[in-house]
């Protein structure tokens, strides 16, 4: 039984996965840019820059990365867009 359950379970989070990678791809191609916070707030997506990965290997050199500043931490993080 246990392995059935685990089966099942792995099931439901591939298909939510790809669910998400399917938001985020129609967000982009939109026009519109993402964070990894905006990413969590809009979709609940936690690993935005492995979205990023997977995208890369269909749009390449297409899919921007642009690093922001945030204040008044100092810090940068990425900001994605498709440039098609």
């Amino acid at each position: 039984m246990a392995t059935r359950h685990h089966l099942t379970t792995t099931y439901r989070f591939s298909a939510m996965k790809k669910g998400q990678n399917q938001m985020i791809e129609d967000w982009l191609l939109e026009g519109n840019t993402i964070t990894s916070l905006e990413a969590w707030k809009m979709f609940g997506v936690s690993r935005l820059a492995s979205i990023v990965h997977r995208l890369r290997r269909t749009y390449g050199a297409a899919l921007v990365t642009d690093m922001i500043e945030v204040q008044p931490e100092n810090t940068t993080i990425a900001r994605y867009k498709l440039s098609i």
